[in-house]
């Protein structure tokens, strides 16, 4: 029975880099919430940040394709890993402050607190 359960939770590499959230710090300091999660081999463009309604969206989605020809045959490798994940916010934030940048694989989103309610919807560009 043992073997038949590590036979079928064992997944191969490529299949849990397809499945894993990013791993996210939410830091409040005095002024501003900061947001760091951690995306290795995204690209920005595939990156996407919603604020709603008290709450941070993250999500992406990346296709590779890997195609070598040698010989009479060809190698075909592809990837494809997706993710959605939703972050409630502890404060409300000013939507017009906020400001999203990506470099080395670490996404970080900076968030202006506001006093009151907030409930726009924002899409933010990613530097």
């Amino acid at each position: 029975m043992r073997e038949f359960f590590d036979e079928m939770w064992a997944l191969p590499e490529a299949d849990l880099h397809s499945v894993r959230s990013p791993l996210v710090n939410v830091e409040d300091k005095e002024d501003k919430l900061v947001v760091t999660a951690e995306l290795p081999g995204m690209k920005k463009e595939d990156i996407q940040v919603n604020l709603e309604e008290g709450a941070l969206t993250l999500s992406a989605e990346r296709k590779d394709v890997e195609e070598e020809k040698e010989k009479e045959y060809y190698r075909c490798e592809r990837q494809y890993s997706s993710f959605r994940r939703r972050i409630a916010l502890p404060d409300p934030v000013n939507l017009e402050g906020a400001d999203a940048e990506y470099s080395e694989g670490i996404l970080t989103i900076s968030l202006p607190k506001k006093q009151g309610e907030e409930s726009k919807k924002k899409g933010l560009t990613i530097r």
